[in-house]
């Protein structure tokens, strides 16, 4: 194809392309509403630009194109590309020739979305001529709040019976609540946690709204004493030398996002952010807290980018952040200005993975690093890509990146092994539809299987009600290995959407909604040949579903009239999936007062312990005939024969509740509310209140 020719296609399909559903003024209007639960300092409000970017990328996307059918600039790498005295023009071309320009296009001949190798940056200059195509002077405008869920251990606790290869319910020795996760045996963060003796929480400190200070506190029989305190000034005075400190503001600056307890070990993921250019940087902290009352920082790690998630398992952790690159006033030879940094040394090209159509000057940053070994990351990865979704399995990261082609939303996942804290690229694939979050994404006996909304195709790029569209619909996948498609379903109930997915075994459901809620089940048994088996139709729909048993599925959402589609209160549904060709509804409780749940976005914040028969979780609440707002954290266990029964409900007094920062755990036979700066303690058998202590951070330190 030649350059007039391309660029004629380029302007052709550039004036065809639709905006999607997920920006339609619905849409749009739903997600501002959940996501503006969370505000932290590094974010932008992603939802009320993304009409704007939108527009933004068609253009970054139509130059980019229409440069690579242009030769490369002839740059010389002196410093860092052995190669390099002088690129020639022909090698910059074939350069070009290893990133795919219509691979949608071939996939849809073939009949088969498209499978390939990750390609890698061949040198420098193509990457500063790919950053230069796509950027745009707008940075920073990625929503992290999709992103995480749950969380369970990989250090002795409670799992879950929600893990997608347990059908059996398990329980250790120990007696402490950890984190929930989607899979078994591979850790995610959170903002508190236990080791059965101790209670280490991320708290504020002189009124920042991000937590800055971990605060450690003995629990015993109910019994709480504070022991210490880690502040972020203290950790950076140490890293960073004094002059470097007083340029920086400590509540605006800093951030503590999560922590890991594991082999007496604490792991703080923190952010720093330079106001100089107001880049963020990953910091990875491990402690030494063998002694919890003089904890000693062993080694410091540091990754560009904002952090975005991470997982323990198999004694490394993985951690994912996200840097931006805005080079326009920056000149080639410049490259600590663009590359990707690891621990101050930059990324070679062979780390640095091209997706089929990078669309945004940013990078997604991977590393490993062994827990054995904190002082070095064994593998270091980066990804040309926007803002994705992660998915970790026991053997596998999944990165799904969302593109647009020609008017409908695809997704690219990019898969890459790990092993003892090394990153291997295995291979990448483009499907049709976007991605609901990480449980969307399940990995079983070596295939992949996703659930996904296609975008309706609308007729023209300005979205109106009187424009003619192609109602949305759901698809199912299932990927093999190499990342080869080998088994779909297709057309799933059409003019919804998907709002919940869970797997378990050769069975998989998911939630879509409109005006009734049909909750699918799968059969995956024969991955060449998935079936659908039941559709369970009901007016309401369910954010988030837990395996509460080999035959119990629990729903967290909400109920709507089934006349009218009013909003009628928060939803607890358990379903008998005993027959996954007759599933049904067994029971429900309403809670006509509640409005929204953290829990329902971030299962973080939902303590589940099927085998204890404990779900609590935050609300926050709307007395109409009062006129009175009110927040509360509730404990529920389900009684068959009598449903849903309330054990404890709680209001939350502090001053100034951040919802994101509230979490439920239990050591033993006590449960402990963790509220900001405040740990409350109540007794299981009465749920009596027996201790509360209040965290002071203002001017503490270790």
């Amino acid at each position: 194809m030649n350059e007039q020719e391309l660029i004629r296609r380029i302007q052709e399909e550039t004036e065809a392309t639709p905006i999607p559903d997920r920006l339609s003024p619905e849409h749009v209007a739903e997600d501002l509403s959940h996501s503006s639960k969370k505000k932290k300092w590094y974010q932008h409000p992603w939802i009320n630009m993304a009409a704007a970017l939108l527009l933004i990328g068609i253009i970054s996307t139509t130059v980019w194109s229409i440069n690579r059918s242009s030769s490369w600039i002839n740059r010389a790498d002196t410093s860092k590309n052995e190669n390099a005295s002088l690129i020639e023009e022909s090698a910059m071309e074939e350069a070009n020739e290893d990133i795919p320009l219509d691979a949608d296009a071939r996939a849809e001949e073939q009949g088969h979305p498209e499978k390939s190798k990750i390609q890698t940056v061949s040198d420098y200059s193509q990457l500063y001529q790919l950053l230069s195509d796509l950027a745009v002077p707008i940075t920073d405008f990625c929503d992290d709040e999709i992103l995480e869920a749950v969380t369970q251990p990989t250090v002795q606790g409670t799992t879950n019976a929600g893990d997608n290869k347990n059908t059996e319910q398990s329980r250790s020795d120990s007696s402490f609540y950890e984190t929930n996760s989607q899979v078994n045996n591979v850790a995610e963060a959170d903002i508190v946690k236990t080791d059965g003796n101790y209670i280490y929480s991320c708290c504020r400190q002189n009124g920042s709204y991000n937590p800055v200070a971990v605060a450690i506190a003995r629990a015993k029989n109910g019994k709480l004493q504070s022991c210490g305190m880690i502040t972020l000034e203290s950790i950076f005075d140490e890293i960073f030398d004094s002059s470097d400190m007083k340029q920086r503001k400590i509540t605006e600056d800093y951030c503590i996002e999560e922590l890991y307890i594991v082999d007496k070990k604490l792991i703080l993921l923190c952010e720093v952010r330079h106001p100089a250019d107001d880049q963020r940087n990953t910091y990875i902290l491990t402690y030494d807290i063998r002694s919890p009352e003089n904890p000693k920082l062993l080694t410091s790690l540091v990754q560009e980018g904002a952090y975005k998630s991470s997982r323990l398992t198999k004694g490394c952790l993985y951690t994912f952040s996200e840097k931006w690159s805005n080079i326009i006033s920056e000149k080639y030879e410049d490259y600590d200005n663009y590359i990707p940094h690891i621990n101050q040394e930059s990324l070679t090209c062979d780390c640095i993975y091209l997706p089929e159509c990078p669309d945004a000057s940013c990078f997604q940053i991977m590393t490993g690093m062994k827990l054995s070994e904190s002082e070095r990351f064994v593998s270091s990865k980066a990804i040309l890509s926007g803002n994705g979704i992660y998915y970790v399995s026991e053997e596998n990261i999944y990165f799904a990146q969302e593109k647009w082609n020609c008017g409908s939303t695809q997704t690219e996942l990019l898969k890459f092994s790990y092993e003892e804290g090394k990153l291997e690229p295995e291979g990448s694939i483009t499907i049709d539809g976007y991605l609901l979050n990480q449980f969307s994404m399940d990995e079983y006996n070596g295939y992949l299987r996703t659930a996904v909304t296609l975008s309706p195709v609308y007729s023209s790029p300005v979205y109106s009600e009187t424009d003619s569209v192609q109602i949305s619909t759901n698809a199912l996948y299932i990927i093999d290995s190499d990342m080869n498609l080998v088994g779909t379903i297709d057309d799933l109930a059409p003019d919804e959407r998907i709002y919940s997915v869970r797997f378990m075994g050769d069975t998989g459901y998911f939630v879509t909604y409109r005006e009734t809620d049909p909750l699918f089940s799968v059969d995956l048994s024969d991955p060449s040949n998935p079936q659908v088996m039941d559709a369970l139709k009901i007016p309401s729909f369910s954010n988030y579903l837990h395996f509460y048993s080999d035959n119990l599925l629990l729903g967290l959402g909400e109920e709507n009239n089934p006349n009218t589609g009013d909003f009628m209160g928060l939803k607890l549904s358990m379903f008998d999936i005993s027959d996954p060709y007759d599933i049904r509804e067994i029971d429900k409780t309403v809670l006509p007062e509640a409005y929204y749940a953290p829990a329902q976005y971030n299962h973080k914040a939902f303590l589940i312990d099927p085998e204890r028969n404990l779900m609590g979780f935050y609300i926050e609440c709307y007395d109409k005939e009062k006129y009175e707002h009110s927040e509360n954290y509730v404990i529920y266990s389900y009684i068959p024969g009598s449903g849903f029964v309330q054990q404890f409900s709680c209001n939350i007094t502090d001053d100034s509740p951040y919802t994101e920062f509230i979490r439920g755990i239990y050591i033993g036979d006590y449960l402990y509310l963790v509220n900001g700066n405040c740990i409350c303690s109540y007794a299981f058998d009465t749920y009596q209140k027996i201790d509360e202590i209040r965290i002071e951070t203002d001017g503490a330190g270790n």
